[in-house]
């Protein structure tokens, strides 16, 4: 018995010994791993570095650069291409501006949109250097909008998609909230173009990835964005006030948003601050008041 006895242990005792080493084998393999992804993520990153910052950094090649390597890198390093890229984009915005800001560009477009044409497609365009313009700003992540009488180029964040899903969940939904924003603003020539339900439903948004990540870069660069929908739901614009102008008094439609948004009950800075305005409103039936003007003034946006 007492063989069997010694026997069994030393049997257990290799289980032991071979299952430690099996983990031993699978965590140096983990960390062999990690590492290369490391060294790998540094290579594509000095290669990218050298290519963004170059004296003849051209928009097409980074873009593709980026679409051919987001998949073999870490969300992290392919994150970090991402937004170096969105920097790019608005530090070259004023140059494609210039390019489209001239008579003749504008007079073409602006023909082009007022027959229903797609002014951001160059097969539709007459002139084959405005044509080649179109398809140069579409090919570095710009599209053309129209507003305010004239055709300008603005970061295209749907041609983010291009790069792929490995990215940060932090970076995702920052490009998310501002491809929204780009294909819905908000207003249009100085009108409100979305409801006021919609409007306020973004802001929370907004808000909840500033307080998701805090102290981020792109909390930082979302910042002025959230500020300037604040700004809407408490003052309007210029030509979508929130009062009626003949009678001083809350419009119905943001009136019933304000209470919508007091209703979903939802976790918000935000909406604590509408449900102030609508109470200091209340007191003088939700007519424009002396209180109510103080209320938003005094918010910190």
């Amino acid at each position: 018995m007492k063989k069997i006895a010694i026997c069994l242990t030393f049997v257990m005792l290799c289980l032991t010994g071979c299952g430690t080493t099996d983990q031993m084998d699978a965590n140096q393999s983990e960390s062999q791993q990690a590492n290369a992804k490391s060294g790998s993520d540094q290579a594509v990153l000095n290669e990218y570095n050298n290519l963004i910052f170059g004296k003849d950094a051209d928009g097409k090649a980074i873009a593709s650069f980026i679409k051919n390597n987001a998949d073999v890198v870490s969300e992290e390093a392919s994150s970090q291409m991402v937004l170096q890229f969105e920097e790019f984009q608005k530090n070259k915005l004023p140059l494609f501006e210039d390019k489209f800001n001239t008579g003749s560009v504008q007079k073409e477009l602006m023909e082009l949109y007022m027959q229903g044409g797609d002014i951001n497609d160059p097969v539709g365009v007459s002139r084959p250097e405005v044509a080649a313009l179109v398809e140069e700003a579409k090919n570095s992540g710009y599209k053309l909008i129209q507003a305010d009488g004239a055709c300008f180029p603005v970061i295209d964040y749907t041609f983010y998609k291009n790069f792929g899903e490995n990215i940060t969940p932090e970076v995702s939904e920052y490009i998310s909230i501002l491809e929204l924003n780009s294909n819905q603003p908000p207003l249009h020539n100085a009108s409100l173009a979305i409801s006021w339900d919609e409007l306020i439903e973004r802001a929370v948004r907004q808000e909840r990835f500033l307080t998701d990540y805090d102290n981020t870069k792109t909390a930082e660069k979302l910042t002025p964005l959230y500020q300037s929908f604040t700004q809407m739901i408490f003052f309007g614009s210029d030509n979508t006030p929130l009062f009626d102008t003949d009678t001083g008094i809350l419009k119905d439609e943001v009136k019933t948003a304000f209470e919508n948004a007091v209703k979903s009950n939802k976790n918000s800075a935000l909406i604590k601050k509408i449900k102030g305005f609508l109470k200091a409103l209340k007191k003088d039936d939700y007519r424009y008041s002396e209180d109510a003007e103080q209320y938003r003034e005094d918010i910190k946006f």
